[in-house]
Formats: C-alpha cells, sequence, structure tokens
C-alpha cells in the first residue's frame, strides 16, 4: 500500500511539478532572452544617437582688425622737411583788371607734418621777380598768399594790351616752407604762372591738384559753379563749402564727400549763392537720413546674426541634452541587457538541473521496472 502510494506521488512529482517548472523555466528564458535582444538594439540605437551633430547656420562673422607692419618710410617721410613747393592760381585764369592788392593764388608744399598756420608756413628769401609781390593770407585756406604789388598790376595791364587780351607771364620766386614741426625746407625757385585771358571771359575749368582734399577740390568746384567770375564770393563759398561736413555733426570721410559731391552733380544747375545754404541742409538732411537707414540695417542684419547665433546654440544645446538623454538609455538598456543575460543563465541552470532530474527519474523508472521484473522471474523458477 505505502510503496503503491509513494508511486503515485512520484509519477505526480514527475508529470506535473517538473513539467509545470520546466514551462515555466522556459517561458521565463524565453522572456529574458527576448528582452536581452530588446535591449542590445536600444543600446545600439541610443549609441548611434549620440554620434549625431548639429547643422549651424553660417553666421556673418566679424573680422578682426589686423595690424600690418608699418611702413619705414611713412616713418622717414615724418623726419623729412616740406618739399614740391609750388603755386597754385586762383583764380586760373585772370579775365579782369588786376590791381594792387589783387589775390593771384597760394603757395603750397608737400609735407605729412601739415604746413605751419599762416604767417609761419612761407616765406620769400629772394628771386628775380621778388619786388612784384607781397605775401598775404589767402582768403580761401588761410595760407599764405601771393598779392599784387603796383608794379605787377602794370607790368600784367600792358602785357594784356600787347597781347591782344591774353597772355601767359612766368614769374620765379625763392620760397621756403616750415612745417608744424618748424622743419624749413631748403631755398626752392617756385615759378609763377599766371594766365591772362580777354575781359568776360569764361574761366577755364581748374586744372586738378593733388595737394588739395577731395573735400577742398569739391568746395571749389561749388564755389566756381556759383560764382564764374571768381569774385570775393567765390572765396567765402569755398569756406562755407568745406564747412559742410560740421555743420551736418560728421567728418569730411571719403563717403561723405563722395555723397556730397553727387548731390552738387545733380544740382549743379541749380545753385545760386541765395540758396546755397538751403544746398548745404539739404545735403546734411539726405546724409542723416541715410545714416540712420544704414544704422537701422545693420541693427536689423546684427540682430538676425545674433537670432541665428541664438538658433545655434539653442540646437546645439537641445542637441547635446539629446545625447545625454540617449547615452543614460544606452546605460539603462545595458543593465538591463546584463539583467536579463543574467536571468537567463541561471534560468538555464535550472533547466539543466531540470533535465538532470528527469534523467534522474528515468533512471529509477528504469531500475524499478527492472526490479519488478526480477521478482517475478524468481518466483516463476521456484514453481
Amino acid at each position: 500500500m505505502a510503496s503503491g502510494f509513494g508511486s503515485v506521488a512520484r509519477k505526480v512529482q514527475s508529470d506535473l511539478v517538473l513539467r509545470t517548472a520546466r514551462g515555466l523555466y522556459l517561458v521565463t528564458a524565453c522572456i529574458s532572452l527576448g528582452v536581452l535582444l530588446v535591449a542590445i538594439v536600444v543600446a545600439v540605437l541610443a549609441q548611434g544617437s549620440t554620434f549625431r551633430f548639429s547643422m549651424d547656420r553660417p553666421v556673418p562673422g566679424v573680422q578682426d582688425v589686423t595690424v600690418e607692419s608699418i611702413a619705414v618710410e611713412d616713418v622717414a617721410a615724418r623726419m623729412t622737411p616740406p618739399h614740391s613747393l609750388r603755386f597754385i592760381a586762383e583764380p586760373a585764369a585772370l579775365n579782369f583788371d588786376i590791381s594792387e592788392g589783387q589775390v593771384l593764388g597760394f603757395l603750397d608744399a608737400e609735407t605729412p607734418n601739415q604746413l605751419a598756420p599762416y604767417p609761419n608756413d612761407f616765406d620769400v628769401v629772394g628771386g628775380e621777380h621778388a619786388g612784384l609781390f607781397t605775401l598775404g593770407r589767402h582768403p580761401g585756406n588761410g595760407r599764405a598768399g601771393l598779392r599784387a604789388t603796383a608794379a605787377l598790376a602794370q607790368q600784367l595791364s600792358e602785357a594784356r594790351t600787347a597781347g591782344g587780351g591774353s597772355a601767359q607771364l612766368n614769374y620765379t620766386l625763392r620760397i621756403v616752407a616750415r612745417d608744424r614741426a618748424g622743419q624749413v625746407s631748403s631755398p626752392a625757385d617756385v615759378t609763377i604762372a599766371l594766365n591772362l585771358t580777354p575781359h568776360g571771359s569764361e574761366p577755364p575749368e581748374p586744372a586738378a591738384d593733388t595737394s588739395l582734399t577731395d573735400l577742398q577740390t569739391l568746395s571749389r568746384e561749388i564755389a566756381l559753379a556759383v560764382d564764374p567770375q571768381q569774385t570775393d564770393v567765390f572765396f567765402d563759398v569755398v569756406r562755407s563749402a568745406q564747412r559742410t561736413p560740421r555743420l551736418c555733426g560728421t567728418e569730411d570721410s571719403p563717403a561723405f564727400v563722395a555723397e556730397y559731391r553727387r548731390a552738387f552733380e545733380g544740382l549743379r544747375e541749380r545753385l545760386r549763392s541765395d540758396n546755397l545754404e538751403l544746398f548745404y541742409r539739404g545735403v546734411c538732411d539726405a546724409w542723416n537720413a541715410a545714416a540712420e537707414r544704414a544704422q537701422a540695417r545693420y541693427a536689423s542684419d546684427r540682430a538676425t546674426a545674433d537670432a541665428v547665433i541664438a538658433r545655434n546654440a539653442q540646437q546645439r544645446s537641445e542637441l547635446e541634452a539629446q545625447k545625454r538623454s540617449a547615452r543614460m538609455i544606452r546605460n539603462i538598456a545595458f543593465g538591463v541587457a546584463a539583467t536579463a543575460l543574467m536571468a537567463f543563465l541561471i534560468i538555464a541552470l535550472f533547466l539543466a538541473f531540470l533535465a538532470m532530474e528527469g534523467h534522474s527519474k528515468a533512471l529509477r523508472a528504469a531500475v524499478e521496472t527492472l526490479a519488478d521484473q526480477n521478482p517475478q522471474t524468481s518466483r516463476g523458477g521456484k514453481f
């Protein structure tokens, strides 16, 4: 009876408990294997996402101001006295009778230190015709100018009469120049060329003078357009035209002078002495309006560039946050994969134990079967 009950219990253990445990372990092992594979895939994808990079939009760069190598010749020029002394006739043509004290032009020289202020800028130290001229302040630019003496006025009148109204006369003066640093040039013979034209004739266009700045050249052209006869009004216009940058609250930069000239070229025929101030004010208003537009455009461009920079920084920040999240997910996936692998190995070990238990059961069953057959054989032999 006991033997039968034990046999039934072992059978139940073998058929139910062991099969149930094997089934559960097998299902758990499959789940662990699936979790392991999913974790590996997630880890690979997360790791791949960490290799992404941000595509920044190009931002207009601000170029650094680089200092070029200094020019030694510029340094040497500062240490050189004034040179290239010359006389500039103004007016260029004398189409009127010359009287004593008439302004004939001014003296000029090349120097990077600027010429000394009048009356220290030039001196007449000799020359064949020194007695025919007197030095005086030129009303146009404030430099030392040459004025006619009574003797020169008489010579010019006679020359005009002898030449039928036109004549070209040259005189020679020995002149020295002085710069603001006190350096004095070597005495130089300067030719004074005077061009006599018939009374009332149109004055020629003033020759280009490289010693004048762009603003000074433009001022002379404005003055010539307003006063073609080059009377005292001519010099007043030159001075007022040169003050226009200060009137506009700016400097005589190449950009301003270029726009100033553009306005002059467009309105040359309408310029008169009575509307000249209106022209100056119009130039200032137009320049200031253009400057405001340029400033607004710069501010807009700067704001756009700043927005692009901020957007790029935000994109990089978001991408970096995504990379951190991806690395965190990757690490979690690796942890899950390691746990699933460990669970799979443990379950595989249990399944191995169950397989060994099943093998032991099969051996026991075989032994019991043999044991049951042996007694029957023994009893059959005694009978």
